[in-house]
């Protein structure tokens, strides 16, 4: 074995598992979730909400460049406040694309109106222009923007949201910013901002003296807390998103999917990368099998579900659900490109954390970096196999702990001293029984090529290994 080599080994489990979209959440969230909750003020009756809640939407605000913003709990609440506020009632009908998520027809229903389902335009999937003209059946209709997942999107240099009177925003984990559960909508129009906050708090303006309708869509103060912090990020996040966007339609660009494109005055946020393929189910299949967290949206048009089956000719719709449905694939937020010609590679465990510890450090422009690692199996597969594909790395270092349930670093650690036996498990793993797939070849390269060292919780020690090329050695975890 190399005496020269390092392998500094602070784990958890799971190495490639790709989920559509994970909120990056780190120590200032944290901060001002603790804060919150030391205060005591975990919400507001008030009309203008707590503090956080006022500083959220003033952020909001800026960031839109609307005159007004009003949180709520979550985006289905922000379209029900905007569909209240316009006084939508039983009997009006509301013109809503098919293909989308069921949540826009329901806050239509809520009011006791009917939607009114419209097609979809091939190239990009939203709604048709020409489809809703069909359906109209008198003029100077109000627009709400659904803009759930756009936050930060533009159309030449204007935010999407505020084309129109009303633009509602979901702040859900599964989108780029979040604040745990969470909506907001912004507009222009002050008599429409009024009656929002009212909507949102029971129709009261004072103590409980209620003046209109209203529910309790009110956004709790550590839900608003989160959020302003990451409305401050979410320029940073969707600049990550945009880059790692562009990196994997280049490398799509010459196959026979259909992939998203953005038009000249056009800027996407990226919230999710949408394919159209004939080979749907198989490709996915492949995706999911690699612990890439693809999904089909939406494997069902809303006028199709059981509470809504309405008859519509919906041809782009028809076609986009059934012959070739879109797969949507994760966009990586979270960008740490460190140097891929060092002999050094970090990884982490389940949370980026310590990566954004470490990223204005100066260190992760000297190293590599591997990602995180989660499992016993499927993420030692991944290590092995990367490390054998990239034979500059000649150092690993894996920062974080063990955690109950989960013997990923002993695993690892079993692998390079005693291999694997016939039926390709660890020998020795306390972990029942780690089944690897990766090939013999790549085994023996691994324990050959890497000395192995196993350290708990020293995250001090980065800065120490790197510069220094300290080397430690100790016993099993």
């Amino acid at each position: 074995m190399r005496s020269d080599c390092l392998y500094t080994v602070v784990l958890r489990t799971k190495f490639v598992k790709i989920p559509i979209n994970t909120p990056v959440l780190g120590k200032e969230e944290l901060s001002a979730v603790v804060s919150v909750v030391k205060s005591g003020g975990l919400t507001s009756a008030s009309k203008d909400g707590g503090k956080n809640v006022q500083e959220f939407e003033k952020s909001v605000r800026t960031f839109t460049k609307s005159k007004y913003a009003v949180s709520v709990n979550s985006g289905t609440a922000a379209l029900q406040a905007a569909l209240y506020a316009l006084d939508i009632k039983k009997g009006d009908e509301v013109i809503v694309p098919s293909f989308t998520f069921v949540a826009s027809a329901n806050a239509i229903a809520s009011t006791g109106a009917k939607p009114v389902f419209a097609d979809i335009l091939k190239e990009n999937f939203t709604i048709d222009p020409e489809s809703i003209a069909k359906k109209i059946k008198k003029h100077n209709l109000s627009v709400v923007e659904d803009a759930a997942q756009s936050l930060g999107s533009t159309l030449k240099g204007k935010q999407t949201g505020t084309f129109f009177e009303l633009g509602c925003y979901s702040l859900y984990p599964g989108k780029v910013m979040t604040s745990g559960e969470g909506g907001v909508i912004v507009t222009n129009n002050k008599k429409l901002y009024d009656k929002l906050q009212m909507i949102r708090n029971h129709g009261m303006v004072k103590g409980y003296d209620s003046k209109i309708f209203g529910l309790n869509l009110r956004l709790p103060e550590i839900n608003a807390a989160i959020a302003k912090i990451q409305i401050k990020k979410l320029p940073k996040f969707i600049q990550s998103r945009r880059r790692n966007a562009k990196l994997l339609s280049e490398l799509l660009s010459d196959t026979k999917i259909k992939i998203p494109f953005e038009g000249k005055n056009e800027k996407f946020n990226w919230s999710l990368y949408t394919i159209a393929t004939k080979n749907r189910d198989s490709i996915l299949k492949k995706l999911n099998s690699k612990g890439i967290g693809a999904a089909v949206y939406y494997p069902t048009p809303v006028h199709k579900i059981p509470i809504y089956k309405i008859k519509s000719k919906l041809a782009n719709t028809d076609w986009i659900i059934g012959e070739i449905c879109k797969v949507v694939l994760p966009i990586k937020q979270e960008f740490y490109p460190g140097n891929p010609n060092s002999q050094i590679a970090i990884c982490t465990l389940a949370s980026i954390s310590l990566l954004d510890d470490l990223k204005d450090s100066g260190i992760l422009s000297n190293v590599a970096i591997l990602g995180r690692l989660f499992s016993e199996n499927k993420g030692i597969d991944s290590m092995i196999q990367y490390v054998y594909e990239n034979r500059n790395i000649k150092k690993i270092i894996l920062c974080g702990k063990e955690v109950w349930g989960h013997k990923s670093g002993h695993s690892l650690l079993q692998l390079h001293k005693n291999g694997i036996d016939e039926n390709y498990r660890i020998i020795n793993s306390v972990s029942p029984d780690p089944y690897l797939t990766v090939s013999k070849d790549m085994i023996e390269y691994f324990q050959k090529f890497f000395c192995l060292s196993l350290l708990i919780s020293f995250f001090f020690l980065y800065s120490a290994t790197i510069s220094s090329g300290v080397r430690s050695n100790s016993s099993d975890a």
